[in-house]
């Protein structure tokens, strides 16, 4: 049982945060949005890909640090991009912390399309939160998004935004304050007995190299 001094600790300390989401998400207008001015630009270890920081506070003192993740379609890790996102969220980009949540923004325009890299962050089973960004748009187009339904598929807090007028700002830091303390996600995706089984021997050496069951899974 957490104990009120731990939960009390938890809710007043500072957190690191990833963004991360497709290309053309808005996430970088809602990086912008959220940390106003107090960002630094520098690139990561060894490669020239940029890595931007921001940060913001919160209502009880403690600060948010923002890493704004490259643009990128999955984890696959074919790409420099790809493998820094993937080694940012895993902890294992040198002098990066592992970040307490996730924010995945995806374009509600095409929110489709933004789901496959959602199920990937989703899996590797940090607490999380969905920006269902260009809400506005959708709307406009005539797409209705069932955002509980939508909720209860995923399993976890999902909130549209507007990121450039700052639509769902406010909804969206409570969500990220309180994200560590929602149940994790149980987001499996089958693959169907025949290639789960293929898969598993796999699964055995991500797990005994170090990678956690929730990311080494594919079920």
């Amino acid at each position: 049982m957490t104990s009120l001094a731990s939960s009390t600790s938890a809710a007043t300390s500072d957190l690191r945060v990833a963004l991360i989401g497709n290309p053309n998400t808005g996430k970088s207008t809602l990086f912008n949005a959220l940390t106003g001015l107090r960002q630094k630009v520098g690139n990561y270890a060894g490669v020239t890909v940029e890595r931007v920081e921001g940060r913001y506070r919160r209502p009880d003192g403690g600060q948010v640090t923002l890493v704004d993740l490259p643009g990128t379609y999955s984890l696959t890790a074919l790409s420099p991009d790809e493998e820094i996102a993937l080694a940012v969220l895993l902890g294992q980009e040198a002098d990066v912390p592992q970040p307490d949540v996730v924010v995945i923004i995806a374009d509600a325009l095409h929110l489709e399309r933004n789901l496959f890299l959602a199920s990937q962050v989703i899996g590797l089973g940090l607490p999380t939160v969905l920006a269902l960004n260009q809400f506005d748009a959708a709307e406009a187009a005539g797409i209705t998004i069932d955002v509980p339904a939508l909720i209860a598929a995923l399993g976890v807090a999902v909130i549209p935004t507007v990121a450039t007028r700052g639509d769902g700002l406010d909804a969206l830091r409570r969500a990220i304050d309180q994200a560590r303390s929602f149940p994790p996600a149980d987001l499996t995706l089958p693959l169907g007995e025949p290639i789960t089984a293929a898969l598993a021997p796999l699964v055995l050496q991500l797990e005994a190299s170090g990678l956690e069951s929730p990311a080494a899974h594919v079920q």
